[in-house]
């Protein structure tokens, strides 16, 4: 007999085998674009912090801002000064930049003096039709005069408003520094009602420097465990005016004040632009002038394929890096790091043996919770998963891999190399195989899907680990802003594993769930992958009792379908709730051959 039902009815899909919550930035603009500053009076010499919000994204390359005098048409006559809005890092229709008066062309500098009204526009594609525009004055010069304001850090508990300080410290043109005083924004209590972080802007007198707050929210006790995770690095020469250089030594800088008691640092691939010896060691000259977590490394394309023999390559990242090889594990506070790499040149593509996956899923199996991250690190992201992926397919053994991460779907795999910016809407991805987090590039970014595009921005990842949720946090570094998170609970959503993702025929199937309703009609059926449970029927078919008559309620266990399934062909199999459709949990995919 088969599961049937003629009268379908899903009143909850789970979609996903661990529960995605939490916030991530607007990713598209949407609502009118508009600009702010931090402060509508600003000294003629001090700099100007400029908010852009719901501009056009993808972002076009020509996309640009403008200073004008208040009462001047743009396009009838020159901007006083101007510059493309990528070329200021922003990126995805929203960000902020900093205007310093120094860097008005000396043509244009008699324009902007004190005593008078200004405004920045906003205009698309090398146009001069204003789509959003902003007003402030131009007061006396200040001697001396702020240049920045320095970043405060304050931790709150979950549903605590965080208490910001009256003053921030302000360094000034001559070398020296005070405090001045500050009125913060207004905080949203949804910001601080769960664990996590968010940013808060302030205004001070006298400057156009906005203060900002980076707040951490904590649960109970706080994380068990955090990290901090970077990719992308491309490091390409020894110059230190090289942006790439610039990057990655303020994220550490940055890191090192938001997230004091990390546990590890991770740089996910490409650390090199071409992997030379001079490259690595410029890397690691940056990384011993600011202090860090331990760091683990995972191999990238750029830092192997510009070799001709891959084990000269693969020797120059081990020498250089002291990793144990291309592929490793370790655990951190009892959690179990997986790192993957390359076995083999191929462009831009990660080559995977067998032996490397017989390994991996080993090691997957090693000491596993189904309630417990394990925390997976390889460059290439799986297709059509994590933003920029559609288009940068390069993982040579996608399918293999997705197989096996499908038994475990209690694992979170960080990718980079598509360079992606942290508020694409695909930033986070678990509707099949396992949680995944796309990791933004710490020396440029991409808009996906223009990949004609870069970005001059410099983003990160940093993962508070708590025992029932896997919290991940966006940072910009060259904002020093909190940009968005998300978060992957534990112990709470129903899923389900294989014992085995290939059978042969009549053999034995185990099926584990977890985290069901309870009830003792829930049941587990396994179907033809093109198949509709409600449309068709299954091809097998237990109650959580594992038999075909329900009895008792259970929501952990195993069902077996002793005889397994006769015909070879690919299979899903689903947990449904109280003898219908409702899907709990997402589908495992399994072959028999």
């Amino acid at each position: 007999m088969s599961k049937l039902r003629f009268m379908v009815k899903v009143a909850a899909l789970f979609i996903c085998p661990i529960l995605l919550s939490g916030s991530i930035s607007a990713v598209k603009a949407e609502g009118t674009p508009a600009l702010a500053v931090s402060n509508s009076s600003v000294p003629v010499n001090g700099i100007l912090d400029i908010t852009v919000t719901n501009a056009q994204s993808p972002t076009n390359l020509k996309d640009w801002v403008g200073l004008y005098e208040d009462s001047v048409t743009p396009g009838s006559q020159p901007a006083i000064w101007w510059d493309y809005v990528l070329n200021q890092g922003v990126t995805d229709g929203n960000g902020t930049f900093t205007f310093d008066p120094a860097n008005i062309p000396s043509a244009q500098k008699s324009r902007y003096t004190a005593g008078k009204k200004y405004k920045f526009i906003l205009a698309y594609n090398d146009s001069y039709t204003v789509s959003a525009s902003m007003s402030f004055n131009a007061t006396a010069s200040q001697n001396p005069t702020i240049i920045s304001i320095n970043p405060v850090n304050v931790n709150t508990s979950a549903g605590t408003a965080p208490s910001l300080p009256a003053t921030v410290t302000a360094n000034y043109s001559n070398g020296t520094n005070g405090t001045v005083n500050v009125t913060w924004n207004r905080i949203d209590p949804a910001l601080y009602s769960q664990a996590g972080s968010f940013t808060v802007k302030g205004i001070a007198a006298s400057t156009g420097a906005a203060p900002k707050a980076s707040v951490t929210v904590n649960e109970g006790s706080g994380p068990v465990m955090s990290f901090q995770v970077i990719s992308d690095t491309h490091i390409r020469n020894t110059s230190s005016s090289d942006i790439y250089n610039q990057h990655l030594t303020a994220a550490l800088k940055d890191l090192k004040q938001i997230s004091p008691n990390s546990s590890a640092l991770i740089i996910d691939g490409d650390i090199t632009d071409s992997g030379s010896s001079t490259q690595y060691d410029q890397l690691n000259s940056i990384l011993q002038s600011v202090n860090h977590a331990k760091t683990y490394f995972v191999m990238g394309n750029h830092d192997i394929f510009n070799y001709t023999d891959y084990n000269t390559a693969k020797n120059m990242f081990l020498t250089k890096t002291g990793m144990p090889g291309n592929y490793y594990d370790y655990w951190l506070n009892d959690y179990h790091f997986i790192v993957l790499g390359s076995d083999a040149i191929a462009g831009d593509k990660a080559v995977l043996s067998t032996t490397q996956l017989n390994w991996f899923q080993q090691k997957l199996n090693e000491n596993a919770s189904p309630n417990k991250p394990i925390f997976v690190f390889v460059h290439q992201p799986l297709s059509n998963t994590v933003s920029g992926s559609n288009a940068m397919q390069d993982q040579q053994q996608d399918q293999q891999l997705k197989s096996i991460l499908t038994q475990f779907p209690q694992a979170v795999l960080f990718t980079g190399h598509t360079h992606s910016v942290f508020t694409e809407s695909t930033e986070f991805y678990n509707q099949q195989y396992c949680n995944m987090a796309n990791i933004p590039s710490t020396a440029y970014l991409w808009y996906d899907p223009t990949y004609t595009q870069p970005g001059s921005g410099s983003q990160g990842l940093c993962v508070d680990v708590y025992s029932n949720k896997v919290v991940i946090k966006g940072r910009d570094f060259t904002r020093q802003e909190w940009i968005g998170q998300g978060t992957f609970l534990y112990n709470s959503t129903p899923f389900i594993t294989s014992n085995k993702s290939t059978y042969a025929r009549d053999e034995n199937i185990t099926v584990t769930f977890n985290n069901g309703p309870g009830n003792a009609k829930d049941w587990i059926g396994i179907y033809k992958s093109t198949d509709t449970p409600g449309s068709q029927g299954s091809t097998v078919w237990l109650y959580v009792n594992d038999t075909t008559t329900a009895t008792t309620g259970i929501s952990n266990g195993s069902v077996t379908f002793n005889g397994g399934l006769a015909n070879a062909g690919t299979y899903k199999i689903g947990f449904f709730q109280d003898d219908g459709y409702t899907q709990l949990g997402s589908y495992v995919d399994i072959t028999v051959q």
